[in-house]
């Protein structure tokens, strides 16, 4: 995957930790002064068996990513729109024109905003929730930043606003393939 300079340019968050075991004793092979063995992490599983995914893996998650849904409240229902996204930082940033999102970003509400990928011949997949406060990006310095990012609408006409959200809470489960047993 191409990265680009302002977003998910941090490293991998998953890497493997390196246990050091010292040879054991009567062994009749050479061995090394030290083995080194790959420890397996343990998956968090909530109560329904998916997994439970980190802060830091969900926000990897979302760099790879490229249509979200901002979900907000409009005429106190929920609406969800989807939109094309970068991160900056660790905030999600989107661009816009006069309506409900824009609406919501001027009034500093409180949005979720979700992201998935799913592949339905074997059923796994992901996603991620990101709830927080909407803001217009509008400091030169981040609007900068903004300008930067390889953001650019899908969706016909003037999209010339940039809304973040700031990720105050971040979710995530993915759904893995588990081998059935014979029937």
């Amino acid at each position: 995957m191409v990265r680009f300079p302002g977003s998910c340019s941090q490293g991998r968050t998953g890497r493997r930790r390196t246990l050091v075991r010292p040879p054991r004793a009567g062994t009749f092979a050479p061995v090394r002064a030290h083995t080194i063995v790959r420890m397996v992490f343990l998956m968090e599983l909530n109560r329904t068996g998916l997994q439970v995914l980190s802060r830091a893996e969900c926000l990897e998650l979302l760099c790879h990513g490229l249509v979200g849904r901002v979900i907000v409240t409009d005429r106190a229902l929920p609406a969800a729109f989807p939109v094309n996204f970068a991160l900056l930082g660790e905030d999600v940033v989107f661009r816009t024109a006069a309506g409900s999102k824009l609406e919501a970003a001027s009034a500093r509400t409180v949005v979720a905003f979700e992201v998935d990928d799913i592949d339905p011949v074997r059923q796994t997949g992901w996603s991620v929730l990101i709830q927080g406060r909407t803001s217009l990006v509008s400091d030169p310095v981040e609007l900068a930043r903004a300008h930067a990012l390889p953001l650019h609408p899908w969706a016909p006409g003037r999209r010339l606003e940039y809304v973040r959200i700031r990720s105050e809470l971040v979710s995530g489960r993915r759904l893995r393939q588990f081998a059935l047993a014979p029937s």
